[in-house]
Order: structure tokens, then sequence, then C-alpha cells
């Protein structure tokens, strides 16, 4: 426990590593590794906790029951906006990504938490359709390719092209990362807007390496693990 002044005092501790944690009443809990246990002081911040507030709307009107979803790299939440108001307490401070939706309506936007309380306002509009075509860069179709539609870190569509390299997401939010890969190609991905018609991703092909690894008599060696720095998959 701190003295009034915020000092604190751990001895007795093992050469480590450890992990410094701390918490007080009316702010969020941090915390920092101790790799090593230095004679220097160690300052923990403690940040204040952040709220955001929303109204939603859908055609001019409050959207009653709207599902709200908030998430960062580091947490998820999930609201719903029963009078088609919401608001979210004890988040962290920082860039959240905020998706709303409601039947076949969706919205979507970038939250910067900077202030103690942080309020936005959404109107609902048609959720976007994702259609395109998925094709290698000498512009043939690459059939079943994994198609991933995400908003921030969290995945709000997926599936595969099909044979001719076509595919069809629904239910895809404007703003939305939208990204194609397929085996022995390199991943690419392009941000959807809301007047896209069709989307064209190009996979450009990977260079592929096979071999055999033998001893100076020319006797094969399994179990050898083979390393490429720069690839992105690989087999031995």
């Amino acid at each position: 426990t701190t003295a009034p002044d915020g000092a604190f005092l751990l001895d007795g501790l093992a050469p480590g590593p450890h992990y410094l944690a701390a918490n007080a009443p009316g702010f969020l809990p941090t915390g920092l590794p101790l790799k090593l246990l230095a004679p220097a002081p160690v300052t923990i911040p403690l940040p204040r906790p952040r709220a955001l507030e929303g109204a939603v709307r859908a055609r001019g009107k409050p959207a009653q029951g709207a599902s709200v979803r908030l998430f960062a790299e580091h947490a998820t939440l999930s609201l719903v906006a029963a009078d088609g108001t919401f608001r979210a307490e004890g988040l962290f401070p920082g860039t959240y990504s905020l998706s709303v939706s409601l039947g076949g309506l969706a919205a979507s936007a970038q939250v910067a938490l900077s202030e103690p309380v942080t309020r936005v306002e959404l109107s609902l509009d048609e959720a976007l359709v994702a259609v395109g075509q998925v094709l290698d860069s000498a512009g043939s179709p690459v059939p079943t390719a994994a198609l991933s539609a995400k908003l921030g870190t969290r995945k709000i569509a997926d599936g595969r092209s099909d044979a001719q390299g076509r595919f069809r997401l629904e239910g895809v939010a404007s703003g939305a990362t939208l990204s194609a890969s397929a085996e022995g190609y390199r991943p690419t991905s392009t941000n959807l807007g809301a007047g896209d018609e069709e989307v064209v991703l190009v996979l450009e092909p990977l260079t592929l390496v096979t071999g055999q690894v033998v001893s100076t008599a020319g006797v094969p060696l399994p179990e050898i693990r083979v390393l490429a720095r720069g690839a992105s998959r690989g087999v031995a």
C-alpha cells in the first residue's frame, strides 16, 4: 500500500522476472513488467476510466434495440441500445472501433476516448453487400480463396470464392477491411467504401522453394528444421 505521497517500497523480492500491478478506487488497474530489479524508482501511471455515450437513429427515429459492439486490441464489449441510446463505462483511454446494427441496417465509426466522457451519434444505413472476384496477377480466377471482413480487430463477415473466384459477403459495414488469402499467394486487403459496387482483389503468387537435406555422404536427413526468412508458410 502506498504512502500519502504515492510512494511504495517492496523488498525481499527474488531475482525475477516479476510483474508489478497497481489499483486504486476511481482508477483503472495497470502494471508493468520488471525484468530486472534495479535501484531506480518505478513509476506506475494509473489512468482514469473513460465513458462512451451514444445515440443511434434509423430513418430519423431512435433505433430502439440496436446492437452495439465496441472493440479494440485489448477488449470487446457488446451492448443493446434499448431506447436508441447506450453508455459504456470503465473503459481504458485509446481508440476503439464502434459497430452498430439493427436488422439490415448498420453503421460504424472510430472513436478516440481521450476525455472523461465521449459522446457520439450514429445514423444507420442499409448494410453493405461486398460483391467481387479474386484474381491472380495474370487475371485468372482464384477459387476457394478465404475472404474476411474486419472492422478494427473484429471479424464481421467471412466466406470463400467460388470456382470462378467470385464472392458475396452480406452485412458488411462501410469502412471495414476486406482481406483475401489462398494457398501459394500473398494475402491482400482493401478498405470498403459505401459506393463500392464490385471489388476485385488480386493475389500475387508466392515463390515456392522445394528441396532435400542430405549429409555430405548423400544420405537423406529426416526431421531437419528448414527456415527461410520472410517466408509465410513452410513444411519440412
